[in-house]
């Protein structure tokens, strides 16, 4: 079967780069490791425009559970974009000093921060309730024959050389081994400066703006 992108032909590439027909069970646990180690190489040198994506939410507690996704903040808004600006970002120690310095502050919440699993809105008076929609930096969930992700649509090769890393300790000693760590690493690379391009046009749209305001 060829690598087009989906599940099945990703184990089914698998097994023949190994040229082994019985690895299509142990493959999909090197699929799942592969899914961790571009979520690592991504986190440490991206990010990547794919992996920037929103959220609604109903926010109706000071704390409230972050997507199972999650990996980074980047803004978050009460209400609709148009209504308000987007709350200021802080760390979780700045409210926890801020609790202390202006216990009696209320109102609707004016900063945000990501404690563990968790979005914390301060202040927040009680019974309050707000629809939120976030943004933020996402890791990819490994793909299964029913969903696959953008990074095996998109650099199915990526996954196809990653799995073949972390077959090393089912099949042993392998002589192409270096080869495929040299080709998964160079894609990867290639990934994020591809990413680049992005960053030019948005820097690019921005210098225009300047231009007409």
């Amino acid at each position: 079967m060829a690598l087009d992108g989906s599940y099945t032909g990703l184990i089914a590439s698998i097994g023949d780069l190994l040229n082994r027909g019985d690895v299509s069970t142990v493959a999909a646990d090197w699929v799942v490791m592969c899914t961790a180690e571009i979520n690592r190489r991504l986190t440490k040198d991206g990010p990547v425009r794919q992996q920037f994506v929103r959220s609604d939410a109903t926010l109706n507690s000071e704390y409230t559970a972050l997507p199972s996704d999650f990996i980074a903040p980047r803004t978050l808004y009460l209400g609709t974009l148009t209504d308000v600006p987007p709350l200021r970002y802080c760390k979780p120690e700045v409210i926890v000093d801020y609790k202390q310095r202006y216990s009696d502050l209320t109102g609707d919440p004016r900063v945000w921060s990501v404690v563990g699993g968790a979005i914390q809105l301060w202040p927040f008076g009680a019974g309050a309730s707000y629809s939120g929609e976030m943004t933020y930096w996402a890791k990819l969930t490994p793909p299964t024959s029913l969903a696959t992700n953008w990074m095996l649509t998109d650099h199915p090769d990526a996954y196809l050389y990653g799995s073949a890393i972390h077959s090393a300790p089912y099949l042993k000693k392998d002589d192409r081994m270096p080869m495929w760590t040299a080709a998964f690493g160079a894609i990867i690379q290639d990934i994020v400066d591809m990413n680049r391009v992005t960053e030019f046009a948005a820097d690019l749209e921005v210098q225009l703006v300047d231009q007409l305001v």
